[in-house]
Order: C-alpha cells, then structure tokens, then sequence
C-alpha cells in the first residue's frame, strides 16, 4: 500500500479494517500444535473456539489442582479429528493456541503501526506461521 497521503486518516482506518480483517480470517484457520504425549492437534482462534478451549482448560485445571491428572477430556480439533487428552495435555493445548492468538494479534498491532504501511500487509512474513 503506498502513502496515506492527503486521505490519510481515512486510508489508515481503511488499511487497519483490512489488518483486522486478516487477523481474523488467519485466526479462524489457525494452527496446528504439538501436545506433549499426545502429538498434533488442529485448533482454531475464532472467539467461540477461545471460549470453548478457555473452559475445557478452566475444567482440566480444576482437575488438576484436585489431583485427577487422569481424567481424559474428549476435544474434537479444527479437522473434526478426536483427542482424548489428559488434565496437563488439555492445559498446554490451551497455553500453546493461546500463545499463537496473542502472537497473531501482536503481528497485526505491528503492522498497523507501521509507517509507511507495507505493500502487502498478507504477507506471511509478517505474520505467524498458519498451518
């Protein structure tokens, strides 16, 4: 994207709309993370997957705390692929996407503040990995 220029608040407003529309669209595809004695596990970033992957850690931590480290929690992934995950794997699931998310959201705070803004703004270079 060139030089804001003269229209520049409103070619900066529309430059970080299209930012926030990417973030979205990278957070609703999402990443694949590896669980310690499990393996790989899709998850997406959409807010309904934040707050459903909030409250099977909330459970899972609960769970542990209690001392249950055994109680399988049945999690099906971004690729419809079942996972039956002990209370810690559930916990670093959730810590794994969520450490992703902030990253995206910290990826596109950089990008919108970047003057001049960059010709590409989808560029995989400036993002984190999708996968």
């Amino acid at each position: 994207m060139p030089e804001f220029g003269r229209n520049r608040p409103l070619l900066r407003r529309r430059f970080q709309d299209a930012v926030n529309a990417e973030r979205a669209r990278r957070l609703a595809h999402g990443v694949v993370v590896a669980v310690t004695g499990h393996g790989p596990v899709a998850l997406q970033g959409r807010l309904e997957d934040q707050m459903t992957l909030t409250g099977i850690k909330d459970a899972a931590l609960l769970r542990a705390q209690a001392g249950d480290l055994t109680t399988l929690t049945r999690f099906r992934d971004r690729d419809n692929t079942d996972h039956n995950l002990a209370p810690m794997q559930v916990i670093e699931m959730w810590q794994l996407g969520a450490g992703w998310a902030s990253a995206v959201y910290a990826a596109s705070w950089e990008i919108k503040d970047m003057d001049p803004p960059p010709e590409d703004f989808t560029d995989d270079s400036l993002w984190p990995p999708l996968s």
